[in-house]
């Protein structure tokens, strides 16, 4: 299956999202709370980079200050091959998304 980043099929939307309770939730973000935070933010701006990311743009507008959680869900998300690290330049990491499981 082909990668499309800005598609959300609401039957494989956990509750949390189609509520829009995340952010209220212990652990957010979490790795598939990063993943569909850039759906989403595909889906409202597609002229953004589609599968990229930085870890500045997660924790400076994404994660509601829980930096920690963020790094953690970074850390996940990888472990889990849900994203690769394709910049390590402190200060400039960035991301690309390898599989959205809500496609």
């Amino acid at each position: 299956m082909e990668l499309n980043i800005g598609k959300l099929t609401e039957d494989k939307l956990p509750i949390k999202y189609i509520l829009g309770i995340q952010e209220e939730l212990d652990g957010f973000p979490n790795a598939f709370d990063i993943i569909h935070i850039y759906a989403t933010e595909t889906l409202k701006r597609p002229d953004r980079p589609r599968n990229n990311f930085t870890k500045h743009s997660l924790i400076n507008y994404h994660s509601n200050g829980n930096v920690e959680n963020a790094e953690k869900g970074l850390e996940q998300a990888i472990q889990l091959g849900l994203i690769e690290q394709t910049s390590f330049e402190e200060g400039k990491e960035a991301y690309s998304i390898k599989i959205n499981p809500y496609q």
